[in-house]
């Protein structure tokens, strides 16, 4: 989170104007039908340190849309991200950023890229995680999305593993829920068509109480409940 932060606050940074030292046009249509141009910074600005370069993507109405934040490596080197790009709506609200970690930090995190999505209000709503090829072989997790209420707190996550891991134990797919103080309430298991017949059923929910502990187990079968177990 504190890598995000800083993200959120060098953007925020970079809304101010700022003598760049060279602003270029590197491309006159780009994928929103406008010019792509590009911005490097002076040794005498706060952003030279941090910044390699800022790559925007304009519309035909000369509209930001998208931009690309390449960092240095002596940033990179402090928080393990060599890359960042921001997708704007026609507001020029910010929707999406996709921060990519470097070689070392994925290594580390197990995590190739984190997409953060934004409400009209700028809050972050949704997170999205790409796990490495090792990461997700080690530990059957291809992908996970965590959902934000409007306070920002996680009220959802979702796991979905690797073909390896749904081959080899049949779920694919975890989905835990949480409470207003982002304990765990219930997790969600889904089955595939294969191991769901030899179970017979479909889904498994687990609830807890306020102290962790397991309270009851629901089977379903087709949407339907079909048993219920106490601890």
């Amino acid at each position: 989170m504190k890598i995000l932060l800083f993200i959120i606050s060098l953007f925020i940074l970079l809304q101010s104007p700022a003598a760049a030292e060279t602003v270029k046009t590197v491309s006159k249509g780009n994928e929103y039908g406008g010019p792509t141009k590009e911005i490097t910074y002076s040794q005498d600005e706060e952003e030279f340190k941090v910044i390699l370069k800022t790559v925007i993507y304009l519309d035909r109405n000369e509209k930001e849309l998208k931009r690309e934040i390449y960092y240095t490596a002596q940033a990179s080197g402090e928080t393990g991200v060599n890359k960042s790009t921001t997708y704007f709506n026609e507001l020029k609200r910010a929707t999406r950023m996709d921060v990519y970690y470097d070689d070392a930090q994925a290594l580390k995190k197990g995590i190739r890229v984190m997409a953060v999505f934004f409400d009209n209000e700028g809050r972050k709503m949704r997170f999205e995680y790409d796990y490495t090829a090792e990461f997700a072989d080690k530990n059957g997790v291809s992908r996970s999305v965590e959902y934000a209420g409007d306070n920002e707190r996680t009220t959802r996550s979702e796991k979905f593993y690797t073909a390896k891991f749904i081959n080899e134990v049949g779920i694919d797919k975890m989905t835990v829920y949480y409470d207003s103080d982002e304990k765990v309430t219930k997790e969600e298991y889904s089955y595939t068509g294969r191991a769901a017949d030899e179970r017979g059923f479909s889904t498994m929910v687990i609830y807890f109480d306020n102290k962790g502990k397991e309270t009851k187990a629901e089977y379903y079968k087709n949407n339907r409940l079909i048993k219920m177990t106490l601890p």
